[in-house]
């Protein structure tokens, strides 16, 4: 079982891991070319987290 600190990191670590599937969401919904598109997902900083792939 997790110790509070770990459950709370992950946690932490789980609502980054949503936020950074939502703004790959929203840029891909955007009328950016795809060129635009690449340049921002390959260059936007949102905190480290489970993987370094962009969806």
């Amino acid at each position: 079982m997790l110790d509070n600190r770990s459950q709370e990191m992950q946690q932490f670590l789980d609502q980054i891991q949503f936020i950074e599937a939502k703004v790959v969401q929203l840029i891909a919904k955007s009328n950016l070319s795809e060129q635009e598109k690449l340049y921002i997902l390959k260059h936007i900083l949102i905190v480290p987290g489970t993987s370094d792939e962009v969806n």
